[in-house]
C-alpha cells in the first residue's frame, strides 16, 4: 500500500508513503530498489551516484520538483522563481517579439500542467504578434498583453499540484457541439472515484472537430458519412476558382447546402464529383 513507481527514459521513481514516526521502515520502495541494484548489476550497468537516492524528502526527477514532508510537486523552484522574473521585465518592455513570447509560453506551458487551470489566464498571448507576421520583428504589446504577462508572473509561483489532496468524490462528463456546451456531474463515491483517478490515462486524447460545412449538415441530420470524400478522388485545382465565385457568397446567409448545391454541377462536368467532396478535398 501506499507505493508508486515508474519509468521515463532511463530514470525510475518510486514514490512511498511512510510514517512520519517511522520514516526508515522497509517498505516496498526498499523491496523495489534492492531488485533494481541486483539487475543492474547483473546486467553490468551502472548507474549515477547523484541520481541514487534513497528515501528522500526532497529531489527532482523527470523535469519535475517533489517536497515529500509538504506534499507539493511542480517545476523546480528555482527555475520557476527565474521565469516568473523573466516574464515580469517583458511585461514591462517597450517591445516584444513574437519568438520571445513563445519561448515564454512554451516554459509556462509546462509549468502549469502542474495546476492546468492557471492556463485560463493566457489568451491574447497566443494570438499577439507583428503586423508583418515576422517572428523576430519588435512591435508595442497591447495593455491586454501586459496584464496576462503580469499576472503569468504573479500566479505562476502557485503552479503546483497538492498530492495530499483527495479525489473528488464527483465524475463529471462534458461535451460541446456549435450550438453550444453540456456538462454533466454525478456522486459515485470516494473508493470508486479513487480507483477511478488510479487508473485514469493522464496523456489525454485528440478528437478531430468537424468541418463547418460537415456541421451543418449533422445538425440538419444529413448522413456525413455519404458525402465523405474517397481516397482515390482527386479534383483538379481549378475546381478551386468555382469557390470564389459569386454563388458562395450564399454561405452565410442561406447556409453551405444551398451553396455548395448550386456548385455542384459544376464540379460534376469538371472532375465528376460533389461540391461537398471538392470542398474537402481543396480544404486539406
Amino acid at each position: 500500500m501506499g507505493h508508486f513507481s515508474g519509468v521515463c527514459i532511463d530514470d525510475k521513481v518510486n514514490l512511498q508513503l511512510v510514517r512520519k514516526s517511522c520514516p526508515n521502515e522497509p517498505l516496498r520502495d526498499s523491496e523495489a530498489c534492492k531488485n533494481g541494484d541486483n539487475a543492474y548489476q547483473a546486467a553490468g550497468l551502472s548507474y549515477h551516484p547523484k541520481k541514487r537516492l534513497r528515501r528522500a524528502s526532497v529531489y527532482s526527477a523527470w523535469g519535475a520538483e517533489i517536497e515529500g514532508v509538504e506534499g507539493l510537486v511542480g517545476a523546480k523552484r528555482s527555475r520557476l522563481a527565474s521565469l516568473a522574473f523573466a516574464t515580469g521585465l517583458a511585461a514591462k518592455s517597450p517591445a516584444l517579439t513574437r519568438h520571445l513570447l513563445q519561448v515564454l509560453l512554451g516554459c509556462w506551458a509546462f509549468c502549469f500542467q502542474f495546476r492546468r487551470p492557471l492556463f485560463s489566464i493566457i489568451h491574447e498571448l497566443y494570438h499577439v504578434g507583428a503586423p508583418n507576421g515576422s517572428e523576430s520583428t519588435p512591435f508595442i504589446p497591447p495593455r491586454k498583453v501586459r496584464e496576462e504577462l503580469q499576472l503569468l508572473a504573479i500566479l505562476g509561483g502557485t503552479a503546483l499540484s497538492q498530492l495530499r489532496s483527495p479525489v473528488s468524490d464527483t465524475a463529471y462528463g462534458t461535451d460541446a457541439a456549435p450550438g453550444g456546451a453540456g456538462a454533466v456531474a454525478c456522486r459515485i463515491g470516494q473508493t470508486v472515484a479513487t480507483e477511478l483517478f488510479r487508473r485514469a490515462e493522464g496523456r489525454g486524447f485528440h478528437t478531430k472537430l468537424l468541418s463547418p460545412v460537415t456541421s451543418y449538415l449533422h445538425e440538419k441530420g444529413v448522413d456525413v458519412e455519404e458525402f465523405q470524400p474517397s481516397n482515390d478522388l482527386n479534383p483538379p485545382q481549378h475546381c478551386k476558382s468555382l469557390f470564389a465565385e459569386p454563388p458562395v457568397a450564399e454561405f452565410l446567409e442561406e447556409g453551405p447546402a444551398v451553396t455548395l448545391g448550386l456548385l455542384d454541377d459544376k464540379c460534376a462536368e469538371r472532375c465528376g464529383a460533389t461540391a461537398l467532396q471538392c470542398w474537402h478535398q481543396l480544404r486539406k
